[in-house]
């Protein structure tokens, strides 16, 4: 699966698609472009109606210390009946909003990165999952995991985890609060675009440096590996 993303646009372009009605909330100021973005860092995700909250990427109980943050969910095992995560499936779906994710291929001289994004270059919306509530405090053990398909079903690297990605439509049913579990998953399953809805390309291996690397120049095609 990614384990950088890419978020470009102003926030509107991603709160307005999902909004239901006039009353809903505008975006915030939360929302700012960001080229290379990595697990760990504290990332603007959408609720019902439009709300905004930052929220760490990448989940860590409290008796966990230690251990590595879970950055992913697997559709299959967060919709599971009797899952630990069945409270973050029920109420905690989010959307993630960004333009595309990086994946890796080996090479001999190192991991070559590709840039991931819709054929169309239509903002992408991540099924994603939080333990935080849109009106909640945040306590310092809350995080948000992507929710990611089956192994087996990369778009460049066939082995690597793919985000759910949805269109408008169904990233509105994934966050509406009257969407129970068992459509959620029925979502994920049937509405998740293919891996034929997208484009792929390497680009530089700057974005490798998370932390020390931002900027638009990490997503240019790169004309050889470089």
């Amino acid at each position: 699966m990614c384990i950088r993303f890419v978020r470009a646009r102003p926030g509107p372009d991603y709160v307005s698609p999902l909004m239901s009605g006039p009353c809903d909330s505008r975006p915030a100021d939360e929302i700012r472009p960001s080229w290379n973005i990595a697990p760990g860092t504290v990332q603007p995700v959408i609720y019902p109606a439009g709300v905004t909250r930052c929220v760490r990427w990448g989940y860590r109980g409290r008796r966990s210390a230690g251990k590595r943050l879970r950055t992913i969910m697997d559709a299959a095992v967060g919709g599971a009946a009797g899952s630990m995560w069945a409270p973050c499936w029920r109420e905690g779906r989010v959307i993630v909003p960004c333009d595309g994710w990086f994946e890796w291929l080996p090479q001999a001289d190192g991991s070559q990165p590709y840039f991931i994004r819709r054929l169309d270059a239509e903002p992408l919306f991540m099924a994603a999952v939080t333990t935080l509530c849109a009106d909640d405090d945040v306590r310092d053990d809350d995080g948000f995991m992507i929710v990611v398909a089956p192994a087996g079903n990369g778009v460049v690297d066939r082995h690597a985890r793919r985000p759910v990605v949805f269109a408008a439509p169904d990233a509105r049913a994934w966050i509406d609060a009257h969407t129970t579990p068992e459509q959620a998953s029925r979502l994920v399953h049937r509405g998740a675009l293919p891996a034929d809805a997208f484009l792929w390309f390497p680009v530089s291996r700057a974005v490798n440096r998370a932390g020390t690397q931002d900027g638009p120049a990490l997503i240019a095609r790169a004309a050889s590996r470089i």
